[in-house]
């Protein structure tokens, strides 16, 4: 896994986020901290909160050896809206062999595919963030908003560190 400066650079976003700062949950909006600050899995959160469901669009996917990194949105399936951006660094080698096999299927959320593999799983928050972006991220996501907040988790997979994510909320 890479730290995310690295990962934006590899994806070509390295200009795309004029600022991310770590807050404290209590420097942000409630009802963000209530939907960010919490150990369970964002797919699974939108899905409970979206009944239409959501469904997954991979913006970019870079995969050199075991190392995997997929900028990807999450919309909602009844409007297509952005409900989420998101950075995953993934060590396949971590991974039982089918979730890592699952990584391929571009429709599935990462998340989905380790509950459907129930793959034992521990999810830490590392930092609370909120980031302002350029002009180009706010056309990705279809969103003028001057700041966005997000999280950065560690996903650790049968107790070994598999998964950096950075997850910023849109909607």
């Amino acid at each position: 896994m890479i730290d995310f400066s690295s990962a934006l650079r590899r994806l070509g976003r390295a200009n795309d986020f004029v600022m991310a700062q770590d807050v404290q949950g209590t420097s942000m909006p409630i009802e963000l901290r209530v939907r960010l600050d919490h150990t369970r899995h964002m797919t699974q959160e939108h899905q409970r909160r979206n009944p239409g469901g959501v469904v997954l669009e991979i913006l970019t996917l870079d995969e050199q050896g075991d190392d995997y990194l997929r900028e990807v949105l999450l919309r909602r399936c009844s409007d297509g809206e952005v409900l989420q951006y998101a950075i995953l660094s993934v060590d396949k080698a971590a991974l039982p062999a089918p979730v890592a096999e699952g990584l391929s299927d571009a429709r599935i959320p990462f998340g989905q595919v380790l509950a459907d593999h129930h793959v034992e799983r521990d999810l830490e928050i590392l930092s609370l963030l909120e980031a302002s972006v350029s002009s180009e991220f706010h056309r990705i996501v279809n969103n003028c908003s001057p700041a966005y907040f997000g999280r950065r988790i560690l996903i650790r997979c049968n107790g070994e560190p598999a998964i950096s994510v950075l997850e910023l909320l849109v909607r």
